[in-house]
């Protein structure tokens, strides 16, 4: 029989790392939209 407050830690868990996935997945499209302005700028320049 699984305790209910293990139950609620292993959710909590799985919360949160879907949790960081999402903010790995926003800080790369950040880096991403940051790269392509710049290259933007430089390359618009010639």
């Amino acid at each position: 029989m699984v305790h209910p407050a293990d139950a609620l830690v292993e959710r909590v868990l799985t919360v949160m790392s879907e949790g960081f996935q999402f903010i790995d997945i926003i800080f790369f499209a950040m880096i991403a939209a940051f790269l392509v302005l710049r290259l933007r700028g430089v390359l618009g320049r010639r």
